[in-house]
């Protein structure tokens, strides 16, 4: 502008040329589009419309690491500072942001998910196996866990941690404090968003989204922000915790074999067998069932004929009030007092359903001494006691409320409840005493011979499998114990191998290596058809630049050409010069 008015308006095309050569070095790193003003000046956009240069304002682009890992491009001038990593496209700056969101960042998430997959269930596993040295319940892995990187929130306010690694994404997430006891939750790969509500209650963890639940300590100020990376840095994070080999828990904690006597000799008579049991668990607690207090040992009972006593109260129960003194209800099963009610006084007395449950609750250990199991319950009209040992016991019922709609005579309810002392027949089982309170695995040599598996709780969330075999005969017996010498013993080994083979991802439905090849094909897929649209483009572009070239470029043929032209009309001219001259000559002399 400046060169323009000194000239008086001529164009300063030196400067034209420069200003020219740097709008192409800049379009090779962003998209560019220029506006030419009035006063021969040009306005420069960039991306999707972002100002550069206005008038003779210029703004500064800027490379920002917002957050671990997650880098963002900010412009700024003197008086604005905004984030317009969106609005940038084109040039290598386009390309790098593109690569970031497309490639890298899901790349590096899907093999955070594969870490904390292997991590997980592979660890699952370790600890229910059992070292050369004893050592159960064992971590071979550190565990990565999802990250959290506060915006402008409190620190420290929001945790994550992964609960089902079948449902985990390869997409971050935006946690916003909307004010009150509400936060939204955005999955930023597709923008869909979910709806917190903490009822006013810190701390406060949510229930499972994709794949992890979040704790959040306090209420924060509205507009806190939090990002959730549940799994970008899985494989980052990933460490071995075992470098001895002797720690590997490559055996199975508890084995099985037949009883033996005091020699080692089995003293089984049929030729049943059973196989080494598998620890199961349900939850991710330390274990509490091993090692074993005390052996179990499994009794064939062969005897068919035996009574199983299955007595109980069954039907719908109504309530029964009496204001009558001296009238009676009792409830005794096997001799342990359930119930017992005495009007009196004048003061009226109900039992009903809820009144019946609650004293077998509170009876329930004196009913467990005796032998006796409880199922159902008077509120679900069906209330049973049971016992599988063989002996036969009583229910003794005592009813004189004799309100009508309650207890009434002898049908104590409305007529549909019985009390069955009867007997009927069990099959052929197998007797355990231990893991108390003990029971029976039903077996049937005739029809399980080819084996039937069975499980025991250890506790309410560990268990141990097992599968017995062949005909056995009554009173052979099994002992599971401890494995406390587990050398040669590689059950857990071949388990922690076959995890290779195991669905974990996506519902379960993806092994660690299909995971794997799929990360592997969805960067050469997406390399690929970056080539192709590579190769393409620079067409375009080969294009473009022929065709600027063709009018305001320089064609050094054309131009080599033209010289050669040049060159020979000079000298042409020099011969005709020269033919002029030796006429002249040729005239002179012949005058003179």
């Amino acid at each position: 502008v400046e060169a323009t008015g000194i000239s008086g308006g001529a164009p300063p095309n030196d400067l034209l040329d420069q200003r020219d050569q740097l709008l192409l070095e800049l379009s090779e790193i962003v998209s560019v589009n220029t506006v030419e003003q009035d006063d021969a000046s040009l306005n420069v956009f960039i991306g999707n419309g972002q100002p550069l240069v206005v008038g003779n304002i210029p703004s500064n682009l800027a490379i920002t690491e917002t957050y671990e890992g997650h880098f963002d491009i900010t412009m700024s001038d003197t008086s604005f500072s905004a984030v317009v990593t969106d609005s940038i496209s084109g040039g290598s700056l386009g390309a790098a942001i593109n690569f970031q969101s497309s490639m890298l960042e899901p790349a590096r998430a899907a093999l955070g998910r594969i870490a904390i997959g292997l991590v997980e269930t592979f660890n699952d596993q370790h600890r229910l196996g059992i070292s050369l040295d004893g050592d159960v319940d064992s971590s071979f892995f550190a565990n990565p866990n999802a990250t959290v990187v506060s915006l402008n929130g409190a620190p420290q306010n929001v945790n994550a941690s992964i609960t089902d690694i079948s449902a985990l994404t390869v997409s971050d997430y935006n946690l916003t404090y909307q004010g009150g006891n509400l936060y939204s939750l955005t999955r930023l790969s597709d923008d869909v968003s979910v709806t917190i509500d903490t009822g006013g209650t810190w701390p406060y963890t949510t229930t499972s989204v994709d794949g992890f639940e979040l704790t959040i300590g306090a209420a924060g100020t509205a507009g806190d922000q939090y990002i959730v990376r549940p799994s970008m840095n899985g494989a980052r994070d990933i460490d071995v915790l075992l470098t001895d080999p002797r720690k590997l828990a490559m055996a199975g904690p508890l084995k099985a074999a037949a009883i033996t006597n005091s020699a080692g000799v089995s003293t089984n008579i049929g030729n049943a067998e059973i196989t080494n049991p598998e620890i199961s668990r349900t939850d991710d607690v330390p274990i509490t069932g091993l090692p074993l207090a005390n052996d179990i040992t499994l009794t064939f009972n062969a005897a068919v004929a035996a009574a199983q006593n299955d007595s109980g109260l069954s039907g719908a129960w109504t309530n029964a009030t009496s204001n009558t003194d001296g009238q009676n209800f009792s409830l005794t099963v096997d001799g342990v007092t359930i119930l017992n009610v005495t009007q009196a006084g004048g003061i009226p007395e109900t039992i009903d359903a809820t009144t019946i449950d609650a004293a077998v609750t509170a009876q329930s250990a004196a009913l467990t001494t005796a032998g006796i199991s409880v199922t159902g319950s008077a509120v679900g009209g069906d209330l049973t006691f049971s016992r599988v040992d063989g002996v036969s016991f009583d229910i003794v019922l005592t009813n004189t409320f004799n309100t009508p709609g309650g207890f009434a005579g002898t049908d104590y309810a409305t007529g549909t409840n019985t009390i069955n002392n009867g007997s009927t027949a069990v099959a052929a089982h197998f007797d355990y005493s231990v893991p108390a309170p003990g029971g029976t695995l039903a077996y049937d040599p005739v029809t399980d011979n080819a084996g039937k598996s069975f499980s025991i709780a250890l506790n309410a969330n560990e268990f141990f499998s097992f599968t017995i075999s062949g005909f056995p005969q009554d009173g052979d017996a099994f002992v599971i114990e401890d494995n406390t010498i587990a050398d040669g013993d590689n059950r857990n080994g071949l388990l922690l191998g076959e995890l290779q083979n195991t669905g974990f991802f996506i519902g379960g439905s993806t092994t660690y290596q299909d995971a794997y090849g799929q990360l592997v094909a969805d960067v050469g897929s997406k390399t690929r058809k970056t080539e192709i649209s590579s190769e393409a483009l620079t067409v375009l572009r080969d294009q473009a630049l022929e065709a600027r070239e063709s009018l305001s470029g320089v064609n050094l043929d054309e131009e080599a050409a033209d010289l050669l032209r040049f060159q020979q009309s000079y000298t042409a001219a020099a011969q005709m010069i020269n033919v002029a001259d030796e006429l002249f000559q040729s005239l002179m002399n012949a005058v003179s």
